[in-house]
């Protein structure tokens, strides 16, 4: 059984080339240097490195919301959901190829995957059952997929997003549609503790987890009934809400990380801007800055490098292309990543050991997953 389109789903072997040293592009003499590397290729160190580019599945429309997580030894895992079969799905790679399966053959489940890898390597996706409108969690273990009920009944379970603690329990964010309220839950090692976090009228939509050095979560969120983006964080004792940003329409498409600092950082889409923004949190204020514009910004994802510095996926709406933003001492490199078709509608940016950038998209014109190092 298909599932409805987009619009009722969702307000919607590497080849490395070395080109010598990139191009510097001197503005006014007051202006720092900026750095960047041509289309199709990003910086790494010696130079700029071309985008090694392989689809990894191709059998019907296949690749929506690709959720990513590298192993210990840089094996790939990709979560996504199967339009054409209306399953969740589960991607891994090898030096044969990609293995592929499905987590859970319920039809019409897996919309807004969310995964996550815990101690062993093994995967855990948090996925919205569109039949039922329940939030469900898959744990892969002993050779085979078992799912469960997260919270239900009612429209709840868009959106997860998902984090595993020390511990290896499962933390989950996610969106009840039928209340309009932000909710968390949490795996205690025998039950599901759901909580709501914000209550206000209508919020919790594209919203991003991530767990601090002590365990405590971090959220960020749109509340739908004033165009904001919002973030919430547990003190220990109850939640800290703030709105972030809240001039025109902003917040959607959120992704969370936390820099060295224990430092929340927030990457967005402004509507009413077209822009690409990030958030990041100061100790004192949330500094806001615009990264990319020009009808660009949708699905966004989100990570740090080693040295701090952020690295951003987007789809550039205008060009129908997945570009990928990353920030140097010399300011904001920006470049293309696949312009063949209509490519990165949705993301997912892991960075690996060395820095290295890894992209699971979704290829909209073929109705394919790919995957981009």
């Amino acid at each position: 059984m298909r599932s409805p389109p987009l619009q009722s789903l969702w307000p919607l072997a590497g080849l490395l080339l070395l080109t010598g040293c990139p191009e510097e592009i001197r503005g006014p003499p007051e202006q720092p240097l900026s750095i960047s590397c041509p289309d199709g290729q990003h910086l790494c160190p010696g130079g700029c490195c071309a985008w090694a580019i392989e689809p990894v599945d191709t059998l019907g429309d296949v690749g929506w919301w690709p959720s990513l997580a590298l192993g210990g030894d840089g094996t790939a895992h990709v979560g996504y959901y199967d339009l054409t079969n209306g399953i969740l799905k589960h991607a891994k790679s090898s030096p044969g190829g990609w293995l592929i399966e499905t987590a859970d053959q319920t039809p019409n489940v897996g919309q807004y995957p969310s995964l996550a890898l815990d101690s062993r390597g093994e995967p855990r996706i948090s996925y919205y059952d569109f039949a039922s409108k329940d939030l469900r969690f898959a744990r892969f273990a002993s050779g085979h997929w078992a799912t469960e009920l997260v919270d239900g009944p009612g429209d709840v379970g868009t959106f997860s997003s998902l984090a595993l603690d020390s511990a290896g329990f499962a933390h989950l964010s996610y969106y009840d549609a039928t209340r309009g309220h932000l909710k968390y839950a949490s795996w205690n090692g025998q039950s599901w503790v759901v909580r709501v976090v914000d209550n206000a009228t209508d919020v919790g939509s594209a919203s991003s987890l991530a767990l601090d050095a002590a365990g405590n979560p971090h959220i960020s969120y749109r509340d739908n009934t004033n165009a904001d983006l919002k973030y919430a964080r547990w003190t220990g004792s109850a939640w800290n809400v703030q709105t972030v940003d809240s001039p025109g329409d902003v917040g959607s498409d959120s992704s969370l990380k936390l820099d060295r600092d224990g430092n929340p950082s927030i990457s967005y889409r402004d509507q009413t801007g077209g822009a690409l923004k990030l958030a990041r949190w100061t100790g004192t204020e949330w500094a806001l800055e615009v990264i990319d514009s020009g009808g660009v910004g949708m699905g966004s994802s989100l990570a740090f490098d080693s040295a701090g510095m952020p690295h951003i996926s987007y789809y550039d709406v205008s060009h129908h292309s997945l570009k990928y933003a990353q920030l140097t001492d010399r300011g904001w490199a920006i470049q293309a990543v696949d312009t063949s078709g209509d490519v990165g509608l949705f993301s997912s940016l892991v960075l690996d050991s060395t820095d290295a950038p890894h992209l699971a998209y979704y290829d909209s014109k073929n109705g394919d997953l790919k995957y981009a190092h």
